[in-house]
């Protein structure tokens, strides 16, 4: 190494370091020259250094908790506490309805849900989670009823019936869906209303369950004016028995999509009359 001992300063003032004011230091960096005004990398304060690009030629190995970061926008280096992988656990529970739960270091936690909804089921078996198919949602009627656009997706069945039952729709929206089954009836009617301004369209056949080959099929245009549909086993022009399934399917904001699979108890199917114009 170089040393100064013995020399003169005009001969040695070209590696010799200085601010570039050539003045004192105060609070605010000046960067440092050498002896001809050559910049260097390093800017000093009397309360802060600055290096352009920093190397470090060694570093020493140890167990910190604290992490060393760059704040962009004041320029300082900070320190942060150093996430540890070694604490961080994830849990699962359920089984028809599963949850992860993600805990971390300093415990706090976050727990994602996985739930069953629009015809989706979710199961879990070890660190397995199945999604497939769910189970339906099956809903009695036994009195008028009014259904919802949130209950969509669902089947109702109408049992122990002997008088007469409506069944009011929600107003369509592209999607929404009805299956509806005729578990147990017992010479009553059941009237399927769309909400005002709504209509049907589709089909139904009905079949004679009291002689054979006797059945007809009822169509109805889109954007008619069909709004109610009557289901009475006991009449000809109707159907309405156990075991009668009417699918609905609303596919725009007027209309019901209808595919009925109905039976009469009359041995003569006649011209069907199960949407009248209101």
């Amino acid at each position: 190494m170089a040393t100064l001992a013995g020399t003169r300063v005009k001969d040695t003032y070209q590696g010799m370091l200085k601010t570039s004011d050539a003045a004192a230091l105060t609070t605010s960096l000046k960067v440092i020259e050498d002896g001809v005004g050559n910049s260097s990398a390093l800017s000093l304060s009397t309360t802060a250094v600055k290096a352009a690009t920093l190397e470090i030629e060694n570093v020493t190995t140890g167990v910190s908790s604290n992490a060393l970061v760059w704040n962009s926008t004041s320029k300082a280096v900070e320190y942060r506490a150093f996430p540890s992988n070694e604490t961080v656990s994830t849990t699962l529970s359920g089984s028809a309805s599963p949850a992860i739960t993600i805990t971390a270091a300093d415990a706090t936690s976050t727990t994602v849900t996985f739930a069953a909804t629009d015809g989706l089921g979710y199961s879990r078996s070890g660190n397995t989670i199945t999604i497939g198919r769910g189970d339906e949602t099956i809903n009695e009627i036994s009195t008028s009823t009014t259904l919802t656009a949130a209950a969509s997706g669902n089947t109702y069945y109408v049992t122990n019936l002997s008088g007469t039952l409506a069944i009011t729709l929600p107003s369509a929206a592209p999607g929404v869906n009805f299956k509806i089954i005729l578990k147990k009836i017992s010479g009553g009617e059941v009237n399927i209303l769309a909400a005002n301004g709504d209509y049907f369209f589709g089909k139904a056949a009905v079949t004679s369950n009291a002689a054979t080959g006797q059945s007809r099929v009822q169509t109805l245009a889109e954007n008619g004016s069909n709004n109610i549909m009557n289901l009475d086993a006991d009449v000809s022009d109707s159907g309405g028995n156990t075991g009668d399934v009417i699918d609905l399917v609303a596919i725009d904001a007027d209309n019901w999509l209808v595919n009925a699979s109905l039976t009469t108890s009359s041995a003569t199917v006649g011209a069907l009359s199960l949407f009248p114009t209101p």
